[in-house]
């Protein structure tokens, strides 16, 4: 492979992260804190990562047909919410049969480091590859929606994998799961990364409009917020958190239409929205 300007950049701000987290992450046991304990990738992520993950940890891919991001919604405590608009339980758990059309705005100056990030790092390990302009989603995302099950059935973990249309580049391989931490409820999204990840802990919010909200905010450790995690010692991870907030509220509109709005902000600065309009795909 030939070096590029960006191989070295990339190369650069990688060794540059992994030795910030080296002297400034905390040390954190997996025992103890099993809510870190999520996939971590090699050199180069992509869009098989998900198989090969299965066969390392001797999981089964189950089917994509209706399959969704969650298995039961009401884990989150939606039966206590009269109002809420039980669409939303619907695409959580049948992510895979509706259509989605995405539109996206950045921000300056937060806007300046994501694009440094996404155009050396993001490229060269093909993950988190976000859309910062509106001609990068112009031909729409994919989305695929991938259960991994145990061998008696159990899904442990669901991965969404979606990617940009015109350039095959993946804007996110996660895994989502319904967690508790401390006696709380949470969505926990990985994101891996080489000899690492970036874990999002993400608080449940039903609005009293009957919408409802994923929080990612700057709480104590182990509660919501984005977490970059290395690999350290045997049974052992660096942890550090980063300044990132962000909220995902997802809703109805007045046609019934199912709209998604997607808010990230970076040092308390406003950095990227991305706004999802939502239609079963036989609607569509």
């Amino acid at each position: 492979m030939s070096i590029t300007p960006r191989n070295i950049l990339a190369t650069v701000f990688s060794r540059t992260i992994r030795l910030w987290l080296t002297l400034t992450g905390r040390t954190e046991s997996l025992t103890l804190n099993p809510w870190l304990n999520g996939p971590m990738g090699g050199k180069y992520i992509g869009d098989s990562f998900y198989s090969e993950f299965a066969a390392e940890n001797n999981l089964e891919i189950g089917s994509r047909d209706n399959s969704g991001l969650m298995n039961d919604f009401s884990l989150l405590g939606s039966g206590a919410h009269p109002n809420f608009q039980t669409e939303v339980a619907r695409f959580y758990e049948q992510t895979s049969g509706y259509k989605m059309d995405v539109w996206t705005q950045s921000f300056y100056p937060a806007k300046l480091f994501a694009r440094l990030l996404i155009n050396t790092i993001s490229i060269e390990i093909n993950q988190l590859n976000i859309p910062l302009n509106a001609m990068d989603t112009s031909m729409g995302m994919s989305s695929e929606v991938i259960p991994l099950k145990t061998a008696w059935g159990e899904t442990t973990l669901v991965c969404w994998l979606r990617k940009r249309i015109m350039d095959k580049r993946v804007v996110y391989c996660g895994f989502y799961a319904v967690i508790r931490i401390h006696d709380h409820t949470f969505v926990r999204v990985v994101f891996p990364l080489p000899d690492g990840n970036v874990t999002v802990i993400l608080r449940p919010e039903f609005m009293p409009d009957g919408s409802f909200r994923l929080v990612s905010d700057r709480s104590s450790f182990g509660g919501a917020g984005y977490y970059r995690v290395q690999k350290h010692k045997p049974g052992f991870v660096k942890v550090k958190r980063i300044p990132l907030k962000e909220i995902i509220h997802v809703y109805c509109d007045e046609n019934k239409v199912l709209r998604t709005d997607h808010w990230f902000w970076f040092l308390g600065m406003k950095m990227l929205k991305l706004h999802y309009k939502m239609l079963p795909a036989k609607e569509a």
